[in-house]
């Protein structure tokens, strides 16, 4: 009567370790690309809402030969535009100059990088 072997079939802890470590390695390198192009597209995104609300600004006081006090005047009965971080966009006024202002990815004024103030300063956008 002839025996057979049974080879096991499968892998060892070492191979799976393995191939976590390669996994892990290869997801941060990529992650960390993807985190910095989503922020990228956030301030992006935020420069186009501010472009198009000051057109919006502009179409109104066009019509009604003088700027808006406040934004809400701009959008009655309407919720304000919003940067990509879910902000309310700030307006002020000085005399007839307007500024729209988002406060970055903070919140807080001020801040450097993508924390930054971004503004649109009546006709041109930094």
């Amino acid at each position: 009567m002839q025996r057979r072997r049974h080879r096991r079939r499968g892998v060892s802890l070492v191979e799976v370790m393995v191939v976590i470590a390669i996994t892990i390695t290869l997801m941060s390198i990529i992650g960390g690309g993807v985190l910095y192009t989503y922020r990228v597209a956030r301030v992006d995104m935020t420069r186009l809402v501010l472009d198009q609300t000051a057109q919006d600004v502009i179409i109104h006081e066009t019509r009604h030969r003088r700027p808006p006090e406040a934004l809400a005047e701009v959008y009655p009965g309407q919720p304000l535009p919003e940067d990509a971080w879910g902000t309310p966009l700030g307006y002020e006024r000085v005399a007839s100059r307007w500024d729209l202002i988002s406060l970055g990815e903070d919140g807080l004024e001020g801040g450097d990088g993508f924390d930054a103030d971004l503004r649109y300063a009546e006709g041109r956008t930094p």
